[in-house]
């Protein structure tokens, strides 16, 4: 698409001052008592195509679109449901318009099952580690793509996964098991990023049984680590 090329071709100059500047969500997802969130409308699928055009537009660096169309985009990204927004974040989205449809996640506050609905979808769609479009011509715009990935996962599981992993456990052992046995840059780094070189306090405070899920996909990729060294080695043999 041309607004995706554009967007990327503005990334060299802006991706490492946007880098780091994710929305400032509370250290744990807020949540009612009762009752339902500020009013949202009902699911709305068929319009999020037309939304999505929009968004790209409001949020294409460098481009002169009017303040309305912005401001009409978020006024929409806001009344949507959870179920839109998840839909919207799996979609190939440039940083910018990512960065967009996130800030809506942590406000208003939300019901407790309402916010476990959040997070089964969010680890369902890989807490958005391949939602961004990636050019795979440029390497280093690739690396930065991947880094930025992984902030933002981190950041969605420090703020929503890690308070809800019990009443979201078989979710989370699915993804941890997924990323801890997969070979793909983005998932290695995601591994390290929380488990191996996270500073302690951060270390993620989960149950045994998760913890076993983790060990055992880690288990399944030094085997498949093992497995490929011994095709291409016949001294391993």
């Amino acid at each position: 698409m041309d607004t995706d090329r554009f967007a990327w071709s503005e990334l060299d100059r802006t991706v490492q001052r946007r880098l780091q500047e994710l929305p400032g969500l509370p250290e744990s997802p807020q949540f009612k008592k009762k009752g339902r969130r500020s009013p949202k409308a009902e699911p709305r699928s068929a319009g999020l195509d037309a939304l999505i055009t929009d968004l790209h537009s409001a949020a294409r660096p460098g481009a002169h679109q009017p303040p309305e169309l912005r401001r009409n985009v978020e006024d929409r990204l806001r009344f949507l449901p959870d179920t839109d927004l998840v839909e919207i974040l799996r979609r190939p989205l440039s940083i910018e318009a990512q960065h967009l449809v996130l800030v809506m996640l942590p406000e208003p506050a939300r019901p407790h099952d309402e916010g476990v609905k959040l997070c089964n979808a969010l680890l369902s769609a890989r807490l958005l580690l391949t939602s961004i479009a990636v050019p795979t011509r440029n390497e280093t715009v690739r690396s930065l793509h991947i880094e930025r990935a992984v902030t933002v996962a981190c950041w969605l599981f420090h703020w929503l996964v890690q308070p809800l992993a019990l009443d979201c456990d078989e979710a989370l052992k699915k993804f941890l098991n997924d990323v801890a046995s997969s070979q793909a840059a983005v998932d290695r780094h995601l591994v390290s990023e929380l488990f191996i070189d996270s500073p302690l306090p951060r270390t993620p405070h989960l149950s045994d049984h998760v913890w076993q899920t983790l060990a055992r996909g880690l288990s399944q990729r030094e085997a498949a680590w093992v497995d490929e060294g011994r095709r291409h080695d016949p001294r391993l043999r």
